[in-house]
């Protein structure tokens, strides 16, 4: 089951990334865990 709040976080990053806008980049930048992260932070 998807959670309204992923579903809709996952609308907004495709949308974003559909109309190239540059606040939507800057959000997505800070929600996606860097690859530094721990395997926690990445939800693994």
């Amino acid at each position: 089951v998807v959670k309204r709040k992923d579903m809709k976080s996952t609308l907004v990053q495709l949308l974003n990334m559909l109309l190239n806008k540059p606040l939507g980049a800057a959000k997505k930048e800070e929600k996606i865990p860097r690859l530094t992260n721990p395997p926690e932070v990445l939800g693994a």
